[in-house]
């Protein structure tokens, strides 16, 4: 999501219903979060969005950023969210 996007759905919040997440760094995060809340986005539906999206695995190449991103689809489906558990695992 960037923020073009963030543009075009302005204040819309029903136009997140199908995002669950977004790539980019923690800072990227916060402005997005920071710029959807001037959208009209409630703190519950930007929770919704996983972000960074994946789970941290020290991914680096395109590949390993699919593989963890896969990771946390999988975690998501069977009820194991690591989203939640990647700031602990901070390097």
């Amino acid at each position: 999501m960037n923020l073009d996007f963030i543009d075009t759905i302005g204040a819309d919040v029903n136009k997140l219903g199908n995002i669950d997440g977004a790539i980019g760094s923690r800072g990227t995060r916060e402005h997005r979060d920071r710029r959807l809340r001037e959208a009209g986005v409630t703190d519950e539906q930007i929770g919704r969005i996983h972000g960074p999206i994946g789970i941290n695995i020290g991914a680096q190449t395109p590949e390993e950023i699919a593989l963890a991103i896969l990771a946390q689809i999988v975690a998501v489906r069977r009820g194991k969210d690591k989203d939640k558990d990647k700031d602990k695992d901070k390097d």
